[in-house]
Order: structure tokens, then sequence, then C-alpha cells
């Protein structure tokens, strides 16, 4: 059926589309209200001052737990900056040596000593906390009044205990990076004595700074596997393709410390022997011998002599060689290669060798590599994937999320239902506009009676809709 577009059929149908389009625009702002980050970072506690200080003073808010964030409105940031700045919660941050600006010229040497160690803290704090990972720091130090007259001097000690942001967790060598830090912040400080803790009572630090801890030997051993697996995927990734491939280098790695010395003598040069100090002869005779008279002087015959020795004392240099054997030393090596997509004729024994010689294996000290083939069954894969996933939808949408409303802090509101009603919404306002047009164009022509009828219709569907909006706003 072929329609003929009138001028006013024209009109009217460009006015419902811009209709639409400003119902669309004037719902979106109903429903979503800006709102601005008012403070971040806080721990519970200072959740707790924060929120207790804009509840009493009726201010809508917004928590993020995760990052510790409080969002308000747009429009009720400077009340809510206002009100935490009176009760000194706006800027929730660590003293420095700024402690000093506000102190008087009569302190005691002792009230002196408190505020300088006071003013290190919060100096020490502010620099840890600098680290993208901590969200805060409490530092603690132990500083001993040694003077010359004691007779045992005390150690300096110090204690840090960390917040970190997002659950993360601190690598062994930040942890390490943190000890020195501390150390060499505060005067005759180990950085053994410097003992970091996490929020949940968790010990961090360790005295043995090298591989002397098990997370340490840990986290030393994956860097060497990490490395090891870059070095075969750069070979392998070159002959397969990289979805079709996977690497795993196991290493045994021994943590002992050894020390050896060996002094060997070295000889002459061009000789096998060393510079003659001194020679030794002696002889035995026989009884009535020419030769043991005392006034002879022939010569005695080799028949004479009974017994002959003869010692000679050689002098060599010396070479003293001191062997000294680092933990982390790596005993054995084993290379695992799984392949999803078979090789060319002849392409494994090359591929084998290749990734032996790229991380140095040696047989004879019992390193493996072993190289598998392994065909996949994409559409039980598929199939399972897909039941999986339909599982946890499924379950997902069982239970519904709630979030806290603007206007009352400790309301809980459910999304879904929320998503429901925008969805009803729209769908509404289509049929609606659906039920206009085939009003309009399934009649065909209209007079100017009905088209009057039509407009007095859409202006008091108009009227209504806009003094229940008023309504629902106030």
């Amino acid at each position: 059926m072929h329609i003929d577009f009138k001028l006013h059929q024209k009109k009217i149908f460009a006015g419902l589309f811009v209709l639409s389009s400003i119902l669309a625009v004037v719902l979106f702002l109903l429903i979503k209200t800006g709102s601005e980050i008012l403070v971040s970072d806080l721990q519970k506690g200072e959740l707790s001052s924060v929120t207790r200080t804009l509840v009493d003073n009726n201010v809508s808010f917004e928590i993020d737990e995760q990052n510790g964030a409080i969002s308000v409105p747009d429009e009720q940031i400077p009340v809510a900056r206002m009100l935490l700045a009176e009760n000194g919660l706006l800027d929730i941050k660590n003293v420095g040596f700024e402690i000093f600006d506000d102190t008087s010229y009569g302190l005691t040497e002792f009230s002196q000593k408190i505020y300088y160690q006071r003013a290190l803290q919060g100096e020490i704090e502010k620099s840890i906390k600098t680290l993208d990972v901590v969200r805060s720091v409490r530092v603690h130090l132990v500083i001993p009044d040694n003077s010359i007259f004691k007779r045992s001097q005390e150690e300096a000690k110090a204690s840090v205990v960390l917040t970190v942001k997002n659950k993360n967790s601190l690598r062994q060598d930040k942890i390490v990076g943190i000890q020195n830090l501390v150390a060499a912040s505060v005067p005759k400080l180990m950085p053994s004595k410097v003992t970091i803790m996490d929020s949940k009572g968790n010990l961090l630090s360790s005295s043995e700074l090298l591989l002397g801890d098990a997370l340490q030997k840990v986290e030393f051993k994956r860097e060497l596997e990490e490395y090891y697996i870059a070095k075969v995927n750069e070979i392998l990734f070159k002959v397969v393709d990289q979805k079709n491939a996977v690497v795993s280098v196991d290493l045994t790695i021994d943590y002992s410390k050894s020390e050896s010395t060996q002094q060997n003598s070295l000889p002459l040069m061009n000789s096998d022997s060393g510079v003659l100090v001194s020679n030794k002869v002696s002889r035995e005779y026989r009884e009535g011998s020419t030769s043991k008279r005392s006034n002879s002087k022939g010569k005695s015959s080799e028949n004479d002599i009974l017994s002959e020795s003869i010692e000679n004392n050689y002098q060599y240099s010396s070479e003293l060689v001191k062997k000294q054997v680092s933990p982390g030393r790596i005993i054995r090596k084993g290379v695992s290669i799984l392949l999803t997509s078979e090789l060319g004729e002849g392409q494994l024994p090359k591929l084998r060798d290749l990734v032996a010689n790229a991380v140095g294996l040696n047989e004879e000290a019992g390193d493996q590599i072993s190289i598998e083939f392994i065909t996949l069954e994409k559409t039980v894969k598929s199939n399972s994937v897909s039941n999986a996933t339909q599982e946890m939808v499924g379950e997902t949408l069982k239970e519904p999320v709630k979030v806290l409303l603007r206007d009352s802090p400790y309301q809980e509101y459910d999304v879904t239902k929320f998503s429901s009603i925008k969805i009803y919404v729209y769908v509404g306002i289509s049929l609606f506009i659906l039920a206009i047009l085939f009003f309009i164009f399934g009649r065909g022509r209209l007079n100017s009676a009905e088209r009057l009828e039509v407009l007095d219709d859409m202006r008091t569907w108009l009227n209504e809709s806009s003094s229940s909006r008023h309504a629902d706003v106030k």
C-alpha cells in the first residue's frame, strides 16, 4: 500500500520525532545526576568520621569502600567541603617538619626531642605514601638516648604499618626498599631493625635481606623461570602461532652458600721441580774401610759404601685459590612445550635443539626437555564454555545488585528493578508514538476537526506528564 505523505503529515511526523528526542533527553537527565569525588584513600575510621558529618548535615553521598572514596552531588560539593574543613576532616595528612612552625622558643630539651621524632616520623610517612600501591602508612621510631658514659649502646629500631590499595600485595623488593628508605632516614638504624607489617597483622619484612626468606626464594625462582620462558617463546612463536603453544619451565635452585680454599705449588718455568735450596748426602761404609780413617786422603771405592741417601730440598711458588658459591645457583632445568598444531616432518628435532641451546640445557646435569602434541575437541570445549557461561549469568541474575541512594546514605536500592523501570518507560513511549503514527497513517487523510482533536489530546497528555514530573521532583 502506497502512502502519500502530505505536508501536514510530514509536519506531524517531524514534531513527533522531535518530541520523542526531547523526552529521551529529559528522562536521561532525570535518571542520571552528576557527582564528584569529595575525598578518597580514606581508612575505615576516617570514612566513619566523614560520613557521620555528612549525615548530620543532610548531605547526600555515595561510598566506594574499595577505594575509600566518598562522592557527593555536584551542587553539594561546596557545602560538603566547608563542613569537612570546619571539622578538620578535609585534608587528612601526615605532619612533618612543619610541626616546628607553631612551636614556642621556651621548649625544653625533652620536648624538642619529642617534636623532632614526630616530625621525622611524619616525613618518612610522606615518602612511603608516594608509592602507588600504598593507601596509608604509620611509622614508629625508637631512637635511644645514647651517651659516651653508657657502657652498652642501644640500637635504633623502627616499625611500619602499611595499608595497600585495592587488595594489592607488595613485592619483596619493594619491602626491602622501604626498609632501606627508613634506615637511611634515621641515624644508626640498620635495615634489619626495621619491621614492616600490613593492616591485617601479617609480617612483611625479614631480617635477612637476600634470599633467606621463603617468599624471596619463590619470587627469585619465578623471575628466573619467566626469563627462560620468554627466551623459548621468542623462538617458538616464529614457528607456530602463539595460540597453539604453551611453554613451562621449572628450575631447581640451590640456595646454599659455600666457600672453599685451595693452595697449589707451582714449579719453575720449563721444569718439573722447584729451586734447590739444600742438599744432604748420607753414606755408610764397611768396617776397616780406608774412607773411615780420619787421616785418609784417598778416595773410597764404591765397594766400600754399604748405603747412601741423598736428601734435596726444593722451594716452589705457591698459589692460593678461594672459591665462593653464592646462593641461587641453578642445578637442573626442565622445559615442557605443549603444541596444539602439528609440525612439519623433520622440524621437531630442529625445534628441540634450538630450545635446548636457547636455555643452555645440559643433559649430563639432568636437564630435560619435553615437546608434546595434543589435539583439542573444539565442539566439546565450546559447548562446555557456553554452558558454564549460562550458569554464571543465571547465578548472577538471581542475586540483585544493591547500591546506596543519594538522598539517604543507608537506604538500599535494587539496580535490576531500576533497569526494569527504565526499560518499561522507553517501551511505553515507543508504543505511544507508534500508536499515534498508526492512527494518522492508518486511517488515511484526516479532516480539520479530527486534526484539532488529535492536537488537543497531545496537549493534554503533555500537560499531564509535565505536571507529574514536577510533582516527582518536589
